[in-house]
């Protein structure tokens, strides 16, 4: 898949006030340009459930509110857990979830250059230059205790890369390889990184602004040459058509 065809998408996470979730500016402007259709009420594909909320602007910044508590509690959402949004459409998006690091098939977690002094249980959510470490519920839940590793493939649009997967007594890392995709993609400024899993051998991997939350979108000829990103402003409606 063409990763500048995706639907543009953003990544929050929940805070201490569960009514409104802030929309990224730079997403806003992808999608809306300079109109925000603030006041407008909008639709939420929640699973089977269909959600109506209204974006308001609220300190000079779009949110969602006004039905957005709802979600939440629907959902028995506690705080820092994540939340993707993805638009199908202009006023129409999908939710998904992540509970613990952790929805269905896909975990977030976040690629760093340092090394915080930290216990084996924060640990396992610390990626670094070299290797990058998996939830320890979604290891659990998809390979089981008695995983030892295997070669997998890590894809970005069409691009892959071979990466060691490997297992051991307390963890389960992206280890051999991983160092040489941080390189050429290249993955800067410490970004969120969501992986969905294709099979136990291969993952998409998606890229996520760390200050914004926005997706990061890569030119489908430069992934792997160091010069693949495309600024949010560059970004815009990237499908063209809803």
């Amino acid at each position: 898949m063409d990763s500048t065809k995706i639907p543009p998408s953003f990544l929050k996470f929940i805070g201490e006030d569960i009514v409104f979730l802030t929309i990224p500016s730079d997403f806003a402007t992808n999608l809306w340009g300079d109109k925000v259709p603030y006041g407008k009420t909008v639709q939420i594909r929640d699973g089977g459930s269909l959600r109506f909320v209204r974006i308001r602007n609220r300190n000079g910044e779009p949110i969602f509110t006004d039905g957005w508590i709802m979600l939440v509690r629907t959902n028995a959402l506690k705080l820092k857990y994540g939340v993707l949004i993805t638009a199908t459409g202009p006023y129409t998006f999908n939710v998904s979830w992540f509970k613990e690091y952790v929805c269905q098939n896909s975990y977030f977690t976040t690629q760093q250059k340092t090394v915080p002094e930290m216990s084996i249980s924060d640990f396992i959510l610390v990626q670094y230059s070299f290797l990058t470490l998996m939830p320890h519920t979604f290891w659990k839940n998809f390979y089981g205790k008695n995983y030892k590793g295997e070669m997998a493939r890590v894809y970005i649009g069409e691009r892959f890369w071979n990466v060691k997967l490997e297992a051991c007594s307390h963890c389960c890392c992206f280890k051999d390889g991983w160092r040489k995709l941080v390189e050429e993609v290249p993955l800067e400024n410490e970004p969120y990184l969501v992986f969905t899993m294709l099979d136990l051998k291969s993952f998409e991997l998606s890229v996520f602004d760390a200050e914004t939350g926005t997706e990061i979108v890569f030119k489908k000829d430069d992934v792997g040459k160091g010069k693949c990103k495309i600024h949010a402003e560059e970004v815009l409606v990237r499908s063209g058509k809803w």
